[in-house]
């Protein structure tokens, strides 16, 4: 799974490739609507897997249920202890394939540093956080969507 992972995160890279050589540093646009919920997910991001060349989150199923959640996400940045957009320079797509955590188990989404700056641009210092948006099922069909987070910080 990981390796399908991985090729469809390279993929997009190779499909959304900038000609441009310039990339700008990271612009804040509105300020964040997202409430984040649900204590029972975690996502943390495991601090040694974050390099130059991407990093690696792990959710945490400690619902009842299992849960589900497809490769998009966004990035926020704080200031001044509020949460801010970012706003996307290129529009390089999502993968939309479903993926399931079962309860008490643990999932991993790995994003590379290259989808990141192309999706946003270079990030400047800061404290950041990923969104993801995660929900249950009921009768097959998503019901109960609600967002996880994991903050990281760029020095």
């Amino acid at each position: 799974m990981k390796k399908i992972l991985f090729l469809f995160i390279s993929l997009f890279l190779v499909c959304s490739c900038d000609k441009n050589n310039e990339v700008p540093d990271v612009t804040m646009t509105d300020k964040s609507e997202i409430k984040v919920e649900n204590s029972n997910i975690l996502i943390e991001n495991l601090e040694e897997t974050i390099t130059n060349e991407g990093a690696t989150f792990t959710i945490t199923n400690n619902s009842d249920q299992s849960i589900y959640y497809d490769y998009c996400f966004s990035i926020e940045k704080e200031k001044n202890g509020t949460w801010y957009e970012l706003k996307e320079i290129n529009n390089v797509g999502c993968f939309l394939y479903e993926e399931e955590v079962k309860s008490q188990e643990l999932g991993q989404i790995k994003i590379k540093i290259d989808l990141l700056t192309r999706k946003y641009g270079n990030f400047t210092k800061g404290k950041y956080r990923l969104i993801k948006e995660v929900y249950f099922k009921k009768d097959d069909k998503p019901n109960n969507k609600f967002y996880i987070s994991a903050e990281f910080e760029i020095q």
